[in-house]
């Protein structure tokens, strides 16, 4: 998966690697090839979508940004869409979003 072009099915094993490295249960599912678009669902925490985005006007980026309701259906806390210009980046926002209490430091990547 390059910057230049992500594929949608390699963001999804990417993120489910994550997932169980830092030991969260969860699902991913890919919503959409263009833009590339997966949803992570957690049993601890909000239901979160990572897009790739490129716009004319900007460079590309990663977007995170919280679904619109929580598993359970009730309305979730609001989080802005946070872009990252590279994958590392996207990976600490999203864990961040997903276990807030996880201790800092170096950040770990699976790819399952």
């Amino acid at each position: 998966m390059t910057l230049a072009e992500p594929d949608v099915e390699a963001l999804q094993r990417l993120l489910e690697g994550s997932l169980v490295v830092w030991r969260l249960d969860g699902t991913t599912e890919a919503v959409a090839a263009e833009p590339p678009t997966v949803l992570i669902r957690t049993s601890r925490g909000p239901r979160l979508r990572v897009v790739w985005r490129r716009e004319p006007n900007l460079p590309p980026c990663w977007e995170v940004s919280r679904a619109e309701t929580s598993e359970g259906g009730d309305e979730a806390a609001p989080l802005l869409p946070r872009r990252y210009a590279a994958v590392p980046g996207m990976l600490r926002g999203v864990r961040a979003a997903l276990d807030p209490d996880a201790p800092g430091g170096r950040l770990i990547i699976g790819a399952g």
